[in-house]
């Protein structure tokens, strides 16, 4: 019995190294496009005449280890705290930012934020350094 070889050549392209290309251009696709952020959904506003726009400042409020509380460059005591701190009061948005020195008690703190809540401020923060930063910096 005599077996046949025959030698056909084989005429389709060899599509598994294409399909590898295709598939990792895909994947870089994929990729590529999820670094494109989309800042929201296009909305066109409507207008008002009567709109008021709202940049509060921050208010400074600083509370040194001599015991003086200073706004807008003015030394005054808690009672006058009191007084003079409705005056800057605009809304309940307005953020205070309470700058303290490091030994002052924490009593002491909690009550010049306790005026400051009381006279209608919500958004009340606390100055910070960073604990990293070099020493001549934090003075």
């Amino acid at each position: 019995m005599k077996l046949q070889n025959t030698h056909k050549r084989i005429s389709a392209t060899y599509l598994i190294s294409l399909t590898d290309v295709i598939f990792l251009l895909l994947i870089f696709l994929m990729l590529a496009s999820n670094f494109i952020t989309q800042t929201g959904i296009n909305v066109r506003l409507p207008g008002s005449d009567s709109g008021i726009q709202h940049n509060f400042k921050t208010l400074e409020i600083v509370y040194n280890q001599n015991r003086q509380i200073i706004l807008d460059n003015i030394k005054m005591d808690a009672e006058m705290l009191k007084t003079v701190l409705p005056a800057y009061f605009v809304s309940n948005e307005q953020v205070v930012r309470l700058i303290s020195d490091k030994e002052v008690s924490l009593q002491e703190i909690i009550t010049i934020m306790d005026i400051i809540r009381n006279t209608g401020f919500e958004k009340i923060t606390i100055a910070t350094f960073k604990l990293n930063a070099p020493a001549n910096e934090n003075k």
